[in-house]
């Protein structure tokens, strides 16, 4: 007894602090089995998840041959940094800063020791505890779990929740507020359970019209194919969005970074150049949305922040007035998603309702009226009876998706509601062709009630609505059948179909005429006069205007594509996001490294690469460099690498910092 109330006295260290919301955040997190090294009773580190209970009674961590846990309850210290006892061949200097280890007695009888066990005796003992800088061994009544974590994130989040479930620091009420999200499978959780796999490196390609510094290149050149924007490397992108004049970039850590005309990045001057926004702080981004001069982005509390310019308050703050920095809108609604129109806003909350503000001009916002709303207003027509699940803006009309239908409303001229003439929609209005779809499904299947999506064989993909035009991808789930359907303008091709129709405006849905050959359509997205489509596997397609080269495919300056034509980037790996501006392009590559092709200088010291200077890739960013400036080696943990490998310069900071 004296040893355990000594040890818990001399080791426990107090954990960070967190406010109630990031205390909940990261209860939830550690639902989801997170690798973590892990220093075996052969002290040789090994990779092992490791998760929380449902009830956070238990701590349980998976190897290939059993699974096993610890009660919280058993814990008796937890000890940050290496222990002094390990063997000098397995420490690791530069991961002491990323580890703790467990001192726990075990629920069960330590099991007989093997005669393998004698042999490997000579090893450290590890299930010790340390008293006042000595140490007695307890072998078979105490047992110790050396970890370590892959980033400071992940470390602060073990640290904190570990010590304040041992300690019982952490309030019943923040415990129950956790347990009823986990359960409830609350958007909340949404974010931190789905967000990209930080293990993937991502690399984003821009092209088209360099005007103010949209595409990020460092220089206002306009370019005809697909070419990388350098400045993100090493960033972890996992999420773009595109303006009329800027583009703005979402990384793995919540940060928002920007480039282009100062308007709509909120920044003093054009830039050509990413540049970093400032956020409050403790907030993490995970999902952003361009009009054509504001943003929105929404937080891992389902909150959302806006900037930019104001003039139709499509910032949604109460008033007029442009925002420099993102600040956060004054709504109690839960919001899982959100979209930018020109000069208008929306978004849906966890309930299923869309609220919408900015421009009103012929029923741009769906309240049946032409006034501007520099508020969120919620749309009657959607809520929990009519749940929205998707929403687009256009330049000034919107789209809308529930699991049965699809909804239009605003500016019509050019046919791009697809109701079938060309008048102006002031509140939402189903678009008959998919509903007609639905119910001759329905009449297949066999059902005399209206059933669901899931239910009939029809999934709604994706909806994106561009400058004039609309598209939507169905997917047909008992043949997994894809379609592509477009209306609205087509002068450009930007539809997808040919110009020998006989009117450049189509006011119906229709679908294009596109071999699949067993791919997958992904998403689709509409620029002001072109459309990208995403296929499975590494499929990119683009039709309409190619004036500034936005398309990126094999037609001349100022030619136009009347059909899907394939992108010239043909990446080893999957595209997992594309983004359509009005004069340029920008798509998310998950690729490890950078093709010898796109990179002819060092990217740290800019010198030319030749016979005798050679390529090195960064093992973390995937970027290229000369010897020089990739002569450090790291571990990179997030990779699955405890050996040290060749990285750059500025990733040997951020991994050894």
């Amino acid at each position: 007894v004296f040893l355990i109330w000594v040890s818990a006295a001399v080791l426990v260290m107090s954990a960070p602090l967190l406010d109630d919301n990031d205390l909940i955040q990261a209860l939830m997190a550690l639902q989801t089995p997170i690798p973590m090294l892990h220093y075996g009773k052969s002290n040789k580190p090994k990779f092992h998840k490791f998760h929380l209970s449902n009830d956070f009674q238990h701590l349980h961590w998976i190897t290939p041959k059993n699974e096993s846990q610890v009660l919280i309850s058993d814990i008796i210290s937890t000890q940050f940094g290496q222990k002094e006892n390990k063997n000098i061949r397995d420490r690791r200097p530069d991961l002491d800063h990323l580890s703790f280890s467990v001192n726990y007695v075990p629920s069960t009888p330590a099991p007989t020791p093997s005669r393998s066990s004698f042999r490997s005796s000579t090893s450290p003992i590890r299930t010790s505890i340390s008293v006042r800088g000595g140490s007695t061994s307890n072998r078979g009544l105490f047992e110790t779990l050396d970890l370590v974590c892959k980033d400071e994130n992940e470390f602060n989040m073990w640290r904190t929740v570990i010590e304040g479930l041992h300690q019982k620091t952490i309030p019943k009420s923040i415990l129950q507020r956790a347990h009823e999200l986990i359960s409830t499978k609350s958007p909340s959780i949404i974010s931190s359970r789905n967000a990209n796999n930080p293990d993937d490196v991502s690399q984003v390609y821009s092209w088209g019209s360099g005007d103010w510094g949209a595409t990020a290149h460092g220089d206002l050149k306009s370019r005809m194919k697909p070419e990388i924007v350098k400045g993100a490397v090493g960033k972890g992108v996992t999420g773009l969005a595109c303006g009329w004049a800027h583009s703005v970039f979402l990384m793995e850590s919540g940060e928002v970074w920007t480039s282009g005309n100062r308007v709509g990045t909120g920044l003093p001057v054009d830039t050509c150049t990413l540049m970093q926004i400032t956020l409050p702080q403790k907030i993490e981004i995970v999902q952003i949305a361009c009009g054509s001069y504001h943003n929105l982005a929404r937080t891992s509390t389902c909150r959302v922040f806006s900037w930019g310019a104001n003039h139709r308050g499509q910032l949604g703050l109460g008033d007029l007035a442009d925002r420099n920095t993102p600040t956060v809108i004054d709504t109690a609604a839960e919001v899982v998603n959100l979209a930018c129109g020109s000069s208008s806003s929306a978004f849906i909350d966890s309930t299923g309702a869309i609220w919408t503000f900015g421009q009103g001009d012929l029923g741009f916002t769906g309240h049946g009226h032409d006034r501007d709303l520099t508020m969120p207003l919620a749309l009657p027509d959607f809520g929990p009876s009519n749940p929205a699940l998707m929403i687009s803006g256009g330049h000034c009309h919107m789209m809308a998706s529930t699991s049965q239908a699809i909804y239009s409303w605003g500016w019509n001229v050019n046919g791009q509601l697809g109701h079938g003439q060309p008048n102006d929609i002031w509140v939402p209005k189903e678009i008959d062709t998919f509903a007609a779809l639905l119910r001759a499904n329905n009449v297949q299947q066999g059902s005399g009630e209206e059933s669901s999506s899931s239910q009939c064989g029809i999934a709604i993909v994706d909806i994106s609505c561009g400058s004039a035009h609309s598209a939507a991808i169905l997917h047909h789930r008992q043949s997994d059948q894809y379609e592509l359907y477009t209306w609205g303008a087509n002068s450009a091709g930007q539809c997808g179909h040919p110009h020998n129709l006989g009117n450049s405006n189509i006011f119906k849905p229709t679908r294009v005429n596109f071999p699949l050959n067993g791919s997958s359509m992904v998403a689709v997205d509409c620029g002001a006069f072109h459309l990208a489509l995403l296929t499975y596997p590494r499929g990119l397609w683009f039709t309409g205007s190619n004036t500034f080269g936005q398309i990126g495919v094999d037609t001349l300056p100022n030619d136009c594509s009347y059909d899907l034509r394939q992108s010239k980037l043909f990446p080893k790996t999957g595209i997992s996001q594309v983004a359509c501006a009005a004069t340029f392009s920008c798509i998310l590559v998950n690729e490890s490294w950078i093709d010898d092709q796109h990179c002819t200088a060092c990217m740290s010291c800019k010198l030319q690469f030749t016979r005798f200077r050679r390529r090195h890739h960064c093992r973390c960013c995937g970027g290229i460099f000369c010897a020089t400036c990739s002569s450090n080696r790291s571990a990179i943990l997030r990779k699955g690498l405890a050996t040290p490998v060749r990285v750059c310069g500025a990733c040997f900071n951020k991994l050894t910092r």
